[in-house]
């Protein structure tokens, strides 16, 4: 009995100090190659994000940006929003569009975000604020409304439910965070998150292309959270008598030839949205016929592809 249990402790410290050299090493890798990379980012004259106190956001807009890239203008005002400076006393109708990279227009020139086309068939009857940041998921985009909304008042939200949105940081779920959140918040235990990340890498099958499996995965593990997080964004809105709508957003991975890979996933989603009584739109079939110009291979929308969801805004919101 007492060699079972010596043979039992001696295991048991030898797992422990494999822990702490698995531990150490992943803190080296990480202080030696990982934050290198990070901080060479973040030095450049085109990164436009900063560390926030708030730390269910971790980070925002970089403010006073006026910057070219590509020839690509992109301009961050004063309020941490891809827009030009503007008032933010309000004279006529607002609607905030809530979302992730999709939204912000990440490689797309200021004048050729979703927001500014929706403003161009809006005219001058109301105004469009872009609200949306590279990385963030639905926690994020609840708070982001919180917040701007203090300054910045809204007559209307439309949230952009992006389905890489059912992500959960600290987590295996934790999605494109693994990334920008990352840039300025590290966590203590590096090997747990370089773990997670390889989860993620594995699951999507590369950094940059998605497919429809990983989407299912983060759905089925996320979708409680991700639900609850929604009803949280609801209730806010009313109690601010701010309305609410949802646009889903189609996934370019997820097409075929008259077929999307992700309808049971988006059936649910709708289940959910009626169920909740929620204003939405589920724009799959609009974007079935020309699907491979509509997406790009990172499943953001090109710039035909934000014509064509400014334009499944403006008919949700004049219909």
């Amino acid at each position: 009995m007492q060699k079972n249990k010596n043979t039992v402790f001696a295991l048991l410290i030898g797992l422990l100090f494999s822990l702490i050299i698995i531990e150490i090493a992943a803190q080296l890798f990480y202080y030696f190659v990982v934050k290198k990379q990070f901080d060479s980012v973040k030095d450049s004259q085109y990164f436009f994000l900063q560390k926030t106190k708030d730390e269910v956001l971790g980070y925002e807009l970089k403010p006073n940006i006026d910057i070219k890239r590509d020839n690509k203008p992109l301009i961050i005002n004063n309020l941490s929003l891809r827009e030009r400076q503007f008032k933010q006393e309000k004279k006529k109708k607002r609607i905030g569009l809530l979302g992730d990279s999709v939204v912000f227009g990440i490689e797309h020139a200021q004048d050729s975000t979703i927001s500014e086309k929706l403003q161009d068939l809006y005219k001058d009857s109301l105004e469009v604020v872009n609200l949306g940041v590279p990385g963030y998921a639905t926690h994020q985009m609840t708070k982001q409304f919180e917040e701007k909304n203090k300054s910045v008042f809204f007559n209307e939200i439309i949230y952009l439910l992006n389905p890489n949105d059912f992500t959960l940081r600290n987590t295996i779920y934790e999605g494109a965070d693994n990334g920008v959140y990352r840039y300025f918040n590290p966590p203590f235990f590096k090997s747990v998150w370089f773990m997670r990340k390889l989860i993620y890498r594995i699951k999507k099958k590369g950094e940059l292309t998605f497919n429809t499996d990983f989407y299912k995965w983060c759905f089925e593990g996320t979708k409680n959270e991700i639900f609850d997080e929604i009803k949280h964004l609801k209730v806010i809105s009313e109690q601010k008598n701010v309305n609410l709508k949802i646009v889903i957003l189609p996934a370019g991975s997820a097409y075929s030839e008259n077929n999307y890979a992700l309808s049971e996933m988006y059936s649910e989603i709708e289940k959910f949205l009626i169920n909740e009584k929620i204003n939405f739109k589920n724009p799959t079939k609009d974007f079935q016929k020309d699907y491979k110009i509509l997406f790009d291979e990172t499943d953001h929308l090109t710039s035909k592809g934000n014509d064509l969801m400014a334009k499944i805004m403006f008919e949700l919101e004049t219909k």
